[in-house]
């Protein structure tokens, strides 16, 4: 419904969780069986109930069986239209989500508000594009591509320890840093302005165009910093969906 807010902590859906306009999602240790779907909803956050937990495997708390599409996100704006000095700021609508296990898709489209990706486990792609908000996309690891085209707003692509497909970039034109990932596809950068930054990527395949040079000389798995896995491994997309409480 419009303009409803929705808080789920420990919750179990089997169906899809939609989302309209000017409505915001905030789920704790969730599992949905079917899609998270948001159209020009204020923000959508996914993360667990332990801020303090430090095992990726232990962090990760949350499942959605289907995909996770974010689209056309407002930019933040009080309701009597004036930003204030202090206090909120886009910001306070960012989406997020982190330590989930996405079977399907993670699609961004045309999002006016930042978002970050963290600690994730996805078994599909990551596809932003047309967003004007920043993105980070931090710490996942990912069996499909990371693919972010035609953005406006500033993207990091940082630390993803398991890149299974490739990493595209192609058109942005509000910066673009890969950094410290390992990646088994391909490094693809064409048509970026400015051209993108970063380096000491692990890429099995090829570096190509503009992303030549952001990787070490000699590929090796001890070059690649910023390992998300900690004391415990990736979890395989295969783990059991978690228990959420009741």
């Amino acid at each position: 419904e419009e303009g409803k807010d929705c808080t789920l902590t420990g919750t179990m859906v089997y169906g899809n969780v939609l989302l309209y306009k000017d409505s915001s999602l905030t789920a704790y240790d969730v599992y949905i069986e079917g899609n998270i779907e948001a159209y020009m909803a204020k923000y959508v956050r996914l993360s667990n109930s332990n801020a303090g937990c430090m095992d990726s495997a232990e962090c990760m708390t949350s499942k959605v069986v289907g995909d996770i599409k974010i689209e056309f996100a407002p930019e933040y704006m009080p309701e009597d239209g004036i930003m204030p000095d202090e206090g909120m700021t886009s910001n306070d609508w960012e989406s997020h989500v982190k330590y989930t296990m996405v079977d399907g898709n993670i699609q961004l489209y045309e999002n006016w508000n930042p978002i970050t990706l963290f600690g994730n486990y996805v078994t599909g792609d990551i596809q932003a594009s047309y967003n004007w908000g920043d993105l980070l996309i931090e710490m996942n690891a990912v069996e499909g591509n990371i693919q972010v085209e035609e953005t406006k707003g500033s993207n990091e692509i940082a630390q993803n320890y398991d890149v299974t497909g490739d990493v595209p970039a192609f058109y942005n034109w509000g910066g673009v840093t890969i950094e410290s990932n390992k990646i088994y596809g391909n490094l693809q950068c064409e048509g970026n302005n400015p051209m993108p930054y970063g380096g000491d990527n692990w890429v099995d395949g090829n570096k190509e165009d503009q992303c030549e040079y952001l990787s070490p000389e000699s590929d090796s798995d001890d070059q690649v910093s910023g390992s998300a896995t900690g004391s415990g491994a990736a979890p395989s997309s295969s783990a059991a969906a978690p228990a959420p409480s009741a």
